[in-house]
């Protein structure tokens, strides 16, 4: 029995990774405003912003019956508590030298019911587990979203990463951050330009402002979610 606690640990994981909704990553540098860009979507502050910039973990966004935070170590065990406790409980795991794999963050949501959310800390963070992180949630995702702020996008230290998107042979889909902050002839140049760089992305970016659109969303105004480059809410 002993011998077969790591394969029967493994093989929970792989049926809980099985046996659940589409999971979308959400990747790209720090700073180009992906924890925002999940919080707009959700019309709600619930990316753990504090947190990703210093703390190297994947973060889970999925729907539950009450609002909580789960942390899942290696081994296999958890610790649950309210979105509040989150930080005490991720010292709590290193104090006890235990390894996390993911912070799920639980929320009552329709969309979380049937999309999770990988959020991840931005690739260029001076931690270099950050990089590590970000193909591990390449590697668990089924579809990934690349976030680019507009205002430096198409970096090298991108195209690293999106090439081995390409070999990962996931579906990639850009967006392009922060395009509030350039006129139109600057956006359209970005685009070009972006498009000539990286053609592994097949296709434009969606161009919008996740700052726009967070604000419209939790204003209840409807046009200027839609103005912000998001699509119309069903």
């Amino acid at each position: 029995a002993r011998n077969l606690a790591d394969e029967e640990r493994r093989a929970l994981a792989l049926r809980d990774e099985l046996d659940r909704p589409l999971l979308l990553a959400i990747l790209g540098e720090f700073n180009a405003g992906k924890s925002t860009l999940v919080n707009a979507f959700l019309g709600a502050d619930v990316a753990p912003t504090g947190i990703l910039p210093t703390t190297a973990t994947l973060n889970v966004l999925r729907g539950g019956a009450e609002r909580l935070v789960r942390v899942v170590r290696k081994d296999g065990t958890t610790r649950e508590g309210e979105h509040q406790a989150l930080r005490t409980l991720l010292h709590e795991a290193e104090a006890e030298g235990a390894v996390v794999d993911r912070v799920e963050i639980v929320l009552p949501s329709d969309l979380l019911d049937r999309v999770w959310v990988l959020d991840t800390p931005g690739s260029n963070a001076p931690n270099p587990e950050h990089e590590s992180l970000a193909q591990e949630a390449l590697r668990r995702a089924d579809v990934a979203l690349w976030v680019f702020d507009a205002g430096q996008a198409g970096k090298a230290t991108e195209g690293r990463i999106l090439a081995g998107i390409r070999e990962s042979k996931r579906e990639v889909i850009a967006a392009l951050n922060k395009v509030d902050r350039l006129k139109p002839d600057e956006l359209a140049h970005v685009t070009k330009t972006l498009l000539a760089s990286m053609p592994e992305l097949g296709g434009p970016p969606v161009c919008l402002s996740a700052r726009a659109a967070l604000k419209a969303r939790v204003a209840g105004d409807e046009a200027a979610y839609i103005a912000s480059g998001f699509p119309a809410r069903r």
